[in-house]
């Protein structure tokens, strides 16, 4: 992972960056906690879409 930053820096070689390190991190969680997160994501998107965001 640490030869992504020996390029220049692009928006889609940090995305995938940033990507990776979350599938990593979702990897080490426990599944309750997994849940929680989703069920905070789709709250945090259902009240952007009531405010028309």
């Amino acid at each position: 992972m640490s030869d992504k930053f020996t390029k220049p820096l692009t928006p889609e070689n940090f995305k995938d960056y940033v990507l990776e390190l979350e599938n990593n991190n979702l990897k080490n969680i426990a599944k309750e906690d997994k849940k929680n997160m989703v069920a905070k994501i789709i709250r945090t998107y259902e009240e952007a879409k009531k405010d028309g965001n």
